[in-house]
């Protein structure tokens, strides 16, 4: 892992992930596909699959590969749910960048956990 502690080494535009992981009371799953795009700090994602009808994301870097965000989701049982996360990006020495979040729900939700994500390489997309 590159130990640069400068988030200009990050970006996210036109990035997709998925979660590898995930505490028990979130609602994705590797079936559900994050799309990201990003503005300088900024960054915004849409994220639809598994139980997740539409979703969306905004955030922002603030320090050392750390960033802040907000969530929110309909599932496909129609439940509407939103919440907040810290977000702590890494990359790898070949590019590929992976994330690990603290959240919590803030409504529709109880609770708070963690999650990691991957980056689908681009070789993946085109299956």
């Amino acid at each position: 892992m590159n130990p640069s502690n400068d988030n200009r080494d990050i970006n996210l535009d036109g990035r997709v992930f998925i979660p590898i992981e995930n505490s028990a009371g979130g609602v994705v799953d590797d079936r559900t596909e994050f799309h990201f795009t990003q503005v300088g700090e900024q960054f915004q994602a849409v994220y639809s699959g598994g139980d997740i009808a539409q979703g969306h994301i905004i955030g922002r870097f603030s320090h050392n590969r750390t960033a802040q965000l907000l969530y929110h989701c309909i599932t496909k049982n129609d439940a509407l749910k939103a919440g907040r996360a810290e977000a702590q990006f890494t990359l790898s020495d070949d590019g590929q960048i992976s994330m690990a979040l603290d959240w919590v729900w803030v409504s529709g939700g109880e609770g708070s956990g963690a999650s990691k994500y991957i980056e689908v390489v681009e070789a993946a997309q085109h299956r």
